[in-house]
């Protein structure tokens, strides 16, 4: 093992056991297995010999930093799957860039947890591609081709955060000031920690998932109203 993948491995290894010592057993949304990839396999997996030094230690440093975001922004998030965010960092072509990413995915996770005034509870809009599908049926011509993670749709992101900040400071009937600590839940379907487990559980056994980010190259999928088949499952589960 050389000396880079080694420095990689030593920081994997140490965000694998933040992670762990905030949740013993990391949960997966994988049908087939109960707990996440460790991170350090997947330094392992996708850190190729030859690699640009200064752009893995770019990227492992901006991948650990998202761990330690998520832990903090998304305390109760329950499924922690990585693999499909790790391949898209680990695959960027310069520093500069890898850096820049990273960061916009620190700050959107800043600007939509539980400590912002948006007030999300869990990660998993954003990992398993929710929202990426949403946005691209919204406008399929111009839109399909861009990849869940890709900085277009982190670009969108950004500005629909600054669009439900304004929301809330209005008191929109979907997008209201909330009067307590609470998460907000803006669907019609319950996500309290049972709920949201026993739910995406059933969607991904199913293939009902836009995006299996368990795996490092998934097929994203966005033509089908995922919204309103989390709504159906989810009052078929009441």
């Amino acid at each position: 093992m050389d000396k880079l993948l080694t420095w990689a491995c030593g920081a994997l290894e140490q965000a694998d056991r933040k992670l762990k010592k905030h949740q013993p057993k990391p949960l997966s949304l994988d049908p087939n297995k109960e707990t996440i990839t460790p991170f350090v396999e997947l330094g392992k997996a996708h850190i190729l010999p030859g690699s640009d030094p200064e752009l893995v230690r770019t990227a492992i440093t901006g991948f650990c930093a998202i761990v330690d975001s998520q832990l903090y922004h998304y305390p109760e998030n329950i499924f922690w799957d990585f693999d499909y965010l790790f391949k898209t960092i680990i695959t960027l072509k310069n520093p500069e860039a890898c850096k820049n990413y990273c960061q916009t995915i620190v700050d959107l996770q800043k600007g939509y947890g539980i400590h912002s005034k948006i007030r999300f509870q869990y990660m998993h809009d954003f990992t398993f591609g929710f929202d990426w599908a949403r946005w691209v049926a919204k406008d399929p011509e111009n839109r399909k081709t861009i990849k869940p993670l890709d900085i277009a749709f982190l670009a969108y992101l950004k500005q629909r955060q600054t669009e439900l900040i304004e929301l809330i400071a209005h008191n929109d009937e979907k997008y209201p000031k909330l009067d307590t600590d609470a998460p907000r839940n803006p669907y019609k379907f319950a996500r309290t920690p049972e709920a949201e487990k026993k739910l995406h559980m059933q969607l991904a056994t199913k293939g009902l998932v836009p995006l299996e980010a368990w795996k490092a190259e998934p097929v994203a999928q966005w033509d089908e109203d995922y919204t309103g088949i989390r709504e159906k499952l989810s009052a078929k589960m009441i």
